[in-house]
């Protein structure tokens, strides 16, 4: 795992972003868009979850999410 802190005193908020080393480039040829697929699901809500919990939690907290697939 690599952590990277760029302190800036002047912008009152924070980020967080998480890569990882999956996607297109790692998937076997006909099978292509699993990755893409999963990135999509997260956001669909689970048994424990409804679709759209993980953003109304994060925006309750002032927060925003996206995810991306390359």
């Amino acid at each position: 795992m690599k952590v990277l802190i760029w302190p800036d005193k002047d912008i009152p908020n924070a980020a967080l972003y998480f890569w990882f080393k999956v996607g297109s480039r790692n998937e076997a040829p006909g099978i292509t868009g699993v990755s893409h697929f999963f990135e999509h699901m997260m956001f669909n809500g689970a048994k424990k979850y409804g679709p759209g919990e993980f953003d109304r939690v994060m925006e309750a907290a002032g927060g925003s999410n996206n995810a991306f697939t390359s």
